[in-house]
């Protein structure tokens, strides 16, 4: 699944910078496919390009495994333009637990803080991955797995379902912005709407599909 995006700058004269985007596939899009398929919605749309100033590939890899919560170090950060607002937004009560966690080390007594030290960390994570936001993530990998299944009439029926939605939800969905309840409930809304065969294919997946299951699972854990 692929689209086109286009920046335009205009000074003395104007010059564009043109994106073709893989929004998700399981294996990564070749470059020169991606190329081939800008040229030919360019050709298509009637554009002629008299001259290019500089090429640039991206590949950002989504869905993996989660970090290792236990170990000491720490880490944070974004992948990507479109993650940026949601580890921002995070930063603040990430950093603040750190700064907690910092000081406590100094105003404790070495004592406490031997005993205490192996879950500092831990701590910390907790507050970056707590059980909400790994409900979240298993209902988005959920999401992405059958996008990935889905074939180009597919994929349509899906963003046509999905757009029908109350605004409130496509937009908080996209935002990132869901609780994993309203996430719930965002699913059943999109169950009801769906055409026959887009609701079968939701219930194959999540029967079928492994992250179904951990889906399921995350959700009732406690």
């Amino acid at each position: 699944m692929s689209y086109i995006v286009c920046y335009t700058f205009t000074w003395i004269h104007v010059k564009c910078q043109l994106q073709e985007t893989c929004l998700a596939s399981k294996d990564a899009m070749p470059f020169e496919l991606l190329k081939k398929k800008l040229f030919s919605r360019l050709n298509t749309m009637g554009i002629r390009i008299t001259k290019t100033y500089e090429e640039e590939w991206s590949y950002i890899p989504v869905g993996g495994s989660l970090p290792n919560t236990e170990q000491k170090n720490l880490a944070f950060g974004a992948a990507a333009s479109y993650s940026v607002v949601r580890s921002l937004s995070e930063a603040p009560k990430y950093a603040s637990v750190i700064a907690s966690i910092l000081k406590e080390g100094h105003t404790s007594s070495i004592i406490t803080h031997e005993r205490s030290k192996e879950n500092l960390s831990m701590q910390a994570w907790n507050t970056l991955w707590p059980q909400e936001r790994k409900r979240q993530r298993a209902f988005f990998l959920f999401g992405l797995a059958l996008i990935l299944q889905l074939d180009i009439e597919g994929i349509r029926t899906f963003f046509h379902t999905f757009f029908r939605l109350p605004n409130w939800m496509w937009q908080g969905f996209l935002g990132s912005s869901l609780s994993s309840t309203d996430l719930v409930l965002f699913a059943f809304y999109m169950f009801i709407v769906a055409p026959n065969n887009l609701r079968m294919c939701l219930v194959r997946h999540l029967l079928s599909d492994p992250t179904g299951t951990t889906m399921v699972r995350t959700y009732l854990t406690i």
